[in-house]
């Protein structure tokens, strides 16, 4: 499905319920990364969209688009595909507060909006998409968010050390898929616990507003601006 390529999809497909969700891990061996590759980190984190149940989170310390300038961007295909179907897709991301490189934040803040916009204004959608921008606190985890962790509602938790932009196809990186009912319960309290410190978005008003501002303070740095054009994969 991520690619468009039915041929690897797997048709009739049988399994029988497990007497226990748990103590199951799956482990995924990824091709070398590249945009042409059928799985790789990116990919993998994406999939689990696939295969949630009715409310799926997703925590990435970088939501940027996953190849700048392309004409298919799969993170915001998925996100369509789950929404459609009528499920609560959550993005939990750092903002101008924990970000203090505004050429990085305002690119998030941006991206953000253009999810919102594209997602949330479908006129079929059934689901909906919301996007919280972690705030800074003082004390344990009060500040930049590092994490790159999805899980849904039921039993499924993924962790990598992928964030979600162009690194994650260009990268080769370590990822782990779980299907453990406990483990996504804490996992679960943990996110809930984060997305009440953070600022919820479900329209791109005020993050249009956000991005305005910072990009009047990026620029007065014009040496840092040609950087991020010149690599804006490395970046």
């Amino acid at each position: 499905k991520m690619h468009n390529r039915p041929n690897l999809i797997r048709g009739q497909v049988q399994y029988e319920e497990a007497g226990k969700c748990g103590d199951i891990i799956a482990l995924a061996t990824h091709e070398l990364p590249g945009p042409d590759s059928t799985h790789n980190g990116l990919i993998g984190v994406l999939c689990g969209l696939e295969i949630s149940g009715f409310e799926f989170t997703l925590i990435q310390a970088y939501v940027l688009p996953p190849i700048p300038g392309a004409k298919i961007d799969p993170t915001l295909e998925a996100i369509k595909r789950a929404v459609r179907d009528g499920r609560i897709v959550n993005i939990v991301t750092n903002s101008p507060q924990t970000i203090d490189v505004p050429q990085i934040s305002g690119a998030i803040v941006k991206y953000a909006a253009h999810l919102l916009d594209e997602v949330n204004g479908m006129p079929d959608a059934t689901g909906t998409l919301r996007i919280f921008m972690k705030k800074k606190w003082d004390g344990i985890g009060g500040g930049t968010l590092h994490a790159k962790v999805v899980y849904d509602d039921k039993w499924y938790v993924s962790d990598t050390s992928n964030n979600l932009h162009a690194n994650g196809f260009l990268q080769h990186e370590g990822q782990r898929y779980y299907l453990d009912d406990e483990l996504n319960e804490a996992v679960r309290e943990w996110g809930k616990a984060l997305m009440e410190k953070s600022e919820m978005y479900t329209t791109s008003a005020k993050l249009k507003e956000m991005a305005k501002a910072i990009d009047s303070a990026n620029a007065a740095n014009p040496a840092l601006n040609a950087l991020m054009n010149l690599f804006p994969y490395q970046l």
